[in-house]
């Protein structure tokens, strides 16, 4: 069964960003020890509407009345803490695997992204509980979205 959770934000919110650099720096996974250091380069995104909204909360930190205890640049105040000027709302999302239904349906994408260009490379199946790489859906085509469309 496919389990994930943490930290996460709305695309809307983060569609600016189009490098690595970018995108490292509007959620702050420049967090003690993390995997994120490599600036440059492809990067990749899960892009999906939750089934269940209200497993989805603020991440607040103790001082603001919250539970998340995390290392900075966590802010725990529902925003991540972005330098670079900009607002970047963040959630969290537990991925508890005994929920009755997962949080994804079967509209959610694994998107791989390359100097801002997007490529679906997966699609998840809700029945299989994974993503699927998406040639393999009869009738869809592999779709690139560029920053000039």
């Amino acid at each position: 069964m496919t389990k994930w959770g943490g930290v996460i934000s709305k695309y809307e919110d983060v569609s600016y960003a189009k490098s690595t650099a970018e995108m490292i720096e509007s959620l702050r996974l420049d967090y003690p020890n993390t995997r994120f250091t490599n600036q440059e380069g492809a990067y990749g995104v899960i892009r999906y509407r939750t089934t269940q909204p209200s497993e989805i909360s603020i991440p607040y930190g103790k001082r603001l009345g919250g539970e998340h205890v995390t290392e900075p640049p966590f802010m725990g105040n529902g925003f991540t803490g972005s330098r670079d000027g900009r607002i970047v709302p963040e959630f969290y999302s537990s991925g508890d695997a005994k929920l009755k239904d997962f949080m994804m349906d079967d509209s959610a994408e694994l998107i791989h992204v390359n100097g801002g260009v997007e490529k679906v490379v997966g699609k998840y199946s809700f029945k299989e509980k994974t993503f699927i790489p998406f040639w393999l859906y009869k009738g869809y085509r592999v779709m690139v979205k560029n920053d000039d469309d």
